[in-house]
Formats: C-alpha cells, sequence, structure tokens
C-alpha cells in the first residue's frame, strides 16, 4: 500500500468517526428533549431520523475502510511471496473460485432507499399542510414535483426488493476455473456453478471482456467510466448446462487473442480488468452473474484446478468475426468500384422513452418557471437545454449514416430530417477501426463505430448499435475494403 493510499484511508477513517459522533450527539439531543416534555412532532422526527442516519453512514463506511485495510495487509503479504504471479495475489483467483452474489447489490440498494425515502418522509411531513393546499385548494400545479420524490423512493424500494430476490433465488455463484491463469494466446476455460437450476429458453449469454476502467474526478465528481477493448460472446444451449442437487453447472471457454492487453491493477484510476459475464432470462427474476477474472501473458505452466469439458471454437483467432444473422445495416457496391455502408435510423426502444421522459419533466420545469415570473436568464437556461434534449430524441429517432470507401478516401455523411453533413478522410490516415461504447442503458450497451487516425482522433462512423458481435463485424468489413490492412489496436 502507497504512502498516498494510507493517508487517504486515514482521513476517510476520520470522516467516518466524526460522522459516528454526529449521530451519537443528536442521539443525545433526542432523549434530552423527550425528557424536557417537548413533544413536538417535526422535531422529534427530525432528531430521530438525522441521528439514525448520520450513524448508520459512519459505521458503514469504517467498517468498509477496516475491510480496505485486511485486504490491503493481505494483498502486500502475497505480492512479497509471489512478485513475479500477479494473479496469486488474490486468494480467489490464486484458488481457481472466484465468487459473485447479489449482496453487495443489495448491501448498497437497501441503505439508499432507506435514506432517500427517510429523508423524503421527513421532508413531506413538515410540508404536508401548505403543500396540500397548493395541490387542493389552490390548485397550484408547481405542488405535484414534490410527489416525485415518493416516486423516487418507490423506484428505489423495488430496486432493493429485486436485489434481494436474485439473492435469495440464486444465492452465491462461483466460477470454477480450469486453469489459473487465462492465458493471452491461450483460453480461458471453466464452469460456474449456480445455487439454482436454470433452464432458459433461450440458452445462456456468456461474455468475456476486456475493459479499460478509468475513474476521474473525487468526492460527489468521481466517476467512473468503462470502455471495452475486446469482446467475445457465446451462447450455450441448455441441454450442455449441467443440472444436479446443488442447483446448475454452466461450461464456459473462451479463446482469448494474443493481442489483447493483460490485467493491470498497478493504476487504480486506469485500470486493465477482464470480465466474464453470464445472464439467462428466466420466468421471474432473471439470471445474472459478473466475475472478474486473472488474464496474462505468462510462460509459466498454468495450475491446474478441475477437469473441465468445454469444447473450444476452431475457428482460427485471426478470422473476422460472423455476420449478424438480422443486421439492419446495409453493404454495397457503388458504381466506382467502391463499397457503402448504410447505417439505418436505428430507434432504439429504451433510449426513445427515457429521452421522452426527461424531455417531458424538463418541460414541466420549464412551464412551472414561467408562469412563476422567473428570471428571463433561469428561462433562458432551462429552455436552450429543453431545446438540447428535443436534438438529441431526433438524433436518436432519425439520424443515419453512411460510409464509402472508395479509391483512396473515405467518405462519411450523417443525415437527419434532410440535413447532411459530409467529411472526407483519407484512407491512408486510418490505422483502426473499431467498435466503441459510448452509454449504456440498464442492460442495453450503444456502441459506435469509431475510426483511429494517425494522430489519434476518432472519427464517428456509425453509431447506436446495441450488438456488440454486430458491431465488431462492421468494424471488420470496413477494414477489409481500405486499400491496406488497419492495424489491429492493443489498447
Amino acid at each position: 500500500m502507497t504512502f498516498m493510499n494510507k493517508v487517504v484511508i486515514i482521513i476517510r477513517l476520520c470522516i467516518s468517526l466524526m460522522f459516528i459522533a454526529a449521530g451519537l450527539t443528536i442521539w443525545v439531543i433526542l432523549l434530552h428533549t423527550l425528557q424536557t416534555g417537548d413533544q413536538s412532532r417535526e422535531l422529534i422526527t427530525i432528531l430521530g431520523f438525522m441521528g439514525t442516519a448520520f450513524f448508520g453512514i459512519g459505521l458503514g463506511s469504517v467498517l468498509w475502510v477496516l475491510r480496505r485495510m485486511s485486504a490491503g495487509r493481505r494483498r502486500a503479504v502475497l505480492q512479497k511471496q509471489h512478485p513475479e504471479s500477479p494473479w496469486l495475489w488474490r486468494d480467489d483467483w490464486a484458488r481457481g473460485q472466484i465468487r459473485f452474489s447479489a449482496t453487495s447489490t443489495m448491501m448498497i440498494a437497501w441503505p439508499f432507499a432507506l435514506l432517500w425515502n427517510g429523508l423524503t418522509y421527513v421532508t413531506m411531513s413538515l410540508t404536508w399542510d401548505n403543500l396540500s393546499q397548493d395541490l387542493f385548494q389552490r390548485k397550484n400545479p408547481a405542488g405535484l414535483i414534490a410527489l416525485l420524490f415518493p416516486l423516487v423512493g418507490m423506484g428505489l424500494v423495488l430496486w432493493a426488493v429485486r436485489a434481494t430476490l436474485q439473492w435469495r433465488k440464486y444465492g452465491v455463484s462461483v466460477f470454477e476455473m480450469a486453469a489459473v491463469p487465462g492465458i493471452l494466446g491461450g483460453s480461458l476455460r471453466g464452469v460456474v456453478r449456480t445455487g439454482a437450476l436454470l433452464w432458459p429458453k433461450q440458452g445462456i449469454r456468456t461474455t468475456l471482456a476486456c475493459i479499460r476502467q478509468t475513474t476521474t474526478g473525487s468526492g460527489q465528481h468521481r466517476r467512473t467510466t468503462e470502455y471495452i477493448l475486446w469482446q467475445d460472446e457465446r451462447i450455450i444451449d441448455r441441454d450442455r448446462v449441467i443440472r444436479d442437487a446443488r442447483g446448475s453447472l454452466i461450461p464456459i471457454g473462451f479463446e482469448i487473442p494474443s493481442y489483447a492487453p493483460p490485467t493491470d491493477e498497478s493504476q487504480p484510476r486506469g485500470r486493465i480488468l477482464w470480465r466474464l459475464s453470464v445472464a439467462a432470462d428466466v420466468p421471474g427474476v432473471d439470471y445474472r452473474a459478473d466475475f472478474e477474472v486473472p488474464v496474462f501473458q505468462t510462460a509459466s505452466p498454468q495450475t491446474m484446478t478441475r477437469e473441465v469439458d468445454v469444447q473450444l471454437s476452431q475457428q482460427p483467432m485471426e478470422s473476422p468475426p460472423p455476420r449478424p444473422p438480422h443486421t439492419p445495416i446495409r453493404i454495397r457496391p457503388t458504381p466506382s468500384g467502391g463499397m457503402m455502408f448504410v447505417f439505418p435510423a436505428r430507434r432504439p426502444l429504451k433510449m426513445t422513452l427515457l429521452l421522452l421522459g426527461v424531455l417531458a419533466g424538463w418541460n414541466g420545469m420549464l412551464i412551472l418557471a414561467w408562469r412563476s415570473g422567473a428570471p428571463l436568464i433561469i428561462l433562458a437556461g432551462l429552455g436552450f437545454f429543453d431545446v438540447t434534449l428535443v436534438f438529441a430524441l431526433l438524433i436518436a429517432l432519425f439520424r443515419s449514416d453512411r460510409v464509402t470507401i472508395e479509391g483512396n478516401d473515405i467518405r462519411i455523411e450523417h443525415r437527419l430530417l434532410g440535413l447532411k453533413i459530409r467529411r472526407t478522410v483519407p484512407c491512408r490516415e486510418i490505422v483502426d477501426i473499431r467498435p466503441l461504447p459510448v452509454s449504456r442503458l440498464g442492460k442495453t450497451s450503444y456502441y459506435n463505430i469509431r475510426m483511429i487516425t494517425r494522430d489519434g482522433k476518432q472519427v464517428e462512423a456509425g453509431h447506436s448499435i446495441t450488438d456488440w458481435q454486430e458491431a465488431e463485424w462492421i468494424a471488420s468489413q470496413m477494414k477489409r475494403y481500405l486499400p491496406g490492412p488497419a492495424e489491429v489496436s492493443s489498447a
């Protein structure tokens, strides 16, 4: 553990103790209030909620810090024992048994839901008289905004309940690796043992992804972004799932390309991880489990943990990905011997509904601000964001792209309601073409096709693709029709 990490942990521990002290102090004030006979309902409610919230946040933070300190000490010991074998620095990796449980999600969801709903209850109880007059007597629509907070609270409770049901239904899932670690240029094999029987009609979707995780900012402005550097997907037919009295065994088998980067945790704000995801659509709560797996480039032999009969694809890793069966993207030759890629308007349902909901709420705020006589500068600011949301909705519904590779140039044309934006890029400037994730909504990721130039700039050449294999196939086809072979990126 570095000196700065120790300083950060000490600061967090001090802040956590301050929260605990504040919670205890508020409880003492509450007891004194009750003993003096002041039975003000509003005051007792506020003191009780604030004391519990401060103490709970502080205690949870202390336990988290102590756990991090213990894990850091254990990791330091393992690093000294195995300096050349980073896959042995974690106990679960060394054993070849990586666990996943919805417990972590549940432990986050419930406190957050209780805190939000408690704060909403306190606020609504203190302001209910004025709020009820606005709603029922004055017919003031501004009071409807306050009702959004209980609705959000209900959504948080449903999130917590879903995580709890997933935990109760599936328990702990374990990925038992056939050999440790996974090898670049080799394979990752094993089985996922679930705590419940799985028999999905559509099979089980397994995905192995190499991800660059970048963290920026700190505190409330801390943000973590993930970029997929490589990904492969397999559909496991349900007949291949082994079921026994303890649950189900799902066979896992992936070939790993040699050019992908290995697991790298040396930079906490820019680490590279490999994630195995397993998902199945079943009645009730769907199954999903994510495992962070070790993948390295090593000449030492793998440690065998169990015998697993998993058939790997015999298709060479350097061969292009197969064409998706239902892709709307069309490829057609041009009269001059080139090739045109036509990306029609996608109209993603989830993204459209989200934008419509946000736009409706924002328009409501704009109308209320206008009717309440807000200053012109505030109305202008709200109106600017309203126009931005409308433009984003139009892009989601009507934008289409055309990419033409012809001669020594690439012509890119973006279309929106009759408007066209054209750009020409010389083929010799392109060193790579690859799909990159741009956003995520629920379980759906959205990918854009990006052309990487020699100076590191990115040129967008396709948008809103929701299937990774489809995006990878399009990128491979574009590389194929370039005059010279595009280099395969390794980062």
